[in-house]
């Protein structure tokens, strides 16, 4: 009697553009007249193991990707979800986190595998890291995880707490504020294959994700400049075109003396101001005076979460409120906070 033969598992692979796909003769990304290359040539062990879908959502640096391209990836994940046992999403490293929290907030509660990875070398280029990115990041998609992650060198990553740490490095990302999901080893017969810690959210194939991309976009971010008498704050603070701001403390979130009256006039305009912290590693929290002031006068303390994440979540909060209570900024600032403050994809620590 014949065996059964194995299905494969299918994964989706969104194209996004970026480094991994640039040509080999110029070094940058394909445009759209170009004629579409299959870069799964160079990795023939994938076409062999898993039945890859890939379908082309922008062809894109991501320094210019958008709310719209990062909605468009969640609706064709949301759309083919029934169909794949996994994502893999190719896109350039510049803006690799904000997507990847992004999609954590606009995809909640999903219960398979969306891996983000890219690589800072063309997959046409000798030397490349692409191969061995794109190869893990298939065999995460079609693993036992959860939830959204970037597969980068050899660090499998939770999404919504990757930050990029090197603009040219092997090793782009890393979660300074966590331990890694994961990391690549090279197994008995020579292969490379991803090996799981004990710290990630486990696949459900019961799960369907929420899906949310009604982003309210109007945010911007302020970095403190120490020895600055700038008034950039309040610019943004009196701009129509800013309803909410991601500011980066000091230390544990500290801020500076001379902006405490006008975080007062922002919460008085019903801005929220969320506060987090510039170092790599820590939280922003009231453990000193300058951090109280903060917190006193109206400001939200965004805990540990990165910089990337706390842009994304503000954005999908402001969204939230605009959605529930239309126009009315009653209460807006209270209702951001809470959003904020929740844990959303273990963005932030319990």
């Amino acid at each position: 009697m014949a065996q059964a033969t194995l299905s494969k598992p299918a994964i989706t692979v969104l194209q996004c553009g970026g480094t991994l796909e640039a040509s080999n003769e110029d070094g940058k990304p394909l445009n759209h007249e170009a004629k579409e290359r299959n870069y799964f040539n160079r990795v023939s062990r994938l076409l062999e193991r898993y039945d890859i879908n890939p379908v082309r959502v922008g062809r894109l640096d991501s320094t210019d990707i958008t709310y719209e391209h990062r909605a468009l990836m969640a609706k064709t994940i949301y759309d083919n979800y029934e169909r794949a046992d996994g994502f893999v999403v190719v896109h350039g490293t510049d803006t690799m986190a904000e997507t990847a929290a992004a999609l954590n907030y606009m995809l909640q509660g999903i219960g398979k595998p969306v891996i983000l990875t890219g690589s800072q070398v063309s997959i046409y280029k000798p030397g490349t890291d692409a191969i061995n990115n794109l190869h893990c990041a298939v065999q995460s998609a079609s693993s036992d995880l959860g939830e959204i992650a970037i597969m980068f060198d050899n660090l499998l990553l939770r999404g919504s707490r990757a930050v990029k740490v090197d603009a040219c490095g092997f090793h782009g990302f890393d979660t300074p504020r966590t331990q890694p999901l994961g990391e690549r080893r090279v197994n008995r017969v020579g292969e490379l294959e991803v090996v799981l810690a004990n710290n990630y959210a486990r696949r459900s194939n019961e799960n369907t994700p929420e899906l949310f991309t009604d982003f309210h976009t109007l945010v911007e971010t302020y970095q403190q400049t120490s020895g600055s008498e700038s008034n950039g704050l309040m610019h943004l603070v009196e701009s129509e075109d800013v309803h909410g701001i991601v500011l980066a403390g000091f230390g544990t979130g500290n801020v500076q003396s001379r902006l405490i009256p006008v975080l007062r006039y922002c919460a008085e305009k019903h801005k929220p101001v969320v506060v987090v912290s510039s170092c790599l590693r820590g939280a922003s929290i009231d453990l000193y005076e300058v951090g109280c002031a903060a917190f006193n006068a109206g400001a939200i303390s965004g805990l540990d979460l990165t910089r990337e994440a706390a842009t994304q979540k503000l954005m999908y909060a402001l969204g939230l409120h605009r959605t529930l209570r239309g126009r009315d900024v009653g209460g807006r600032i209270d209702f951001v906070k809470r959003i904020i403050q929740t844990p959303i994809g273990c963005d932030i620590s319990n």
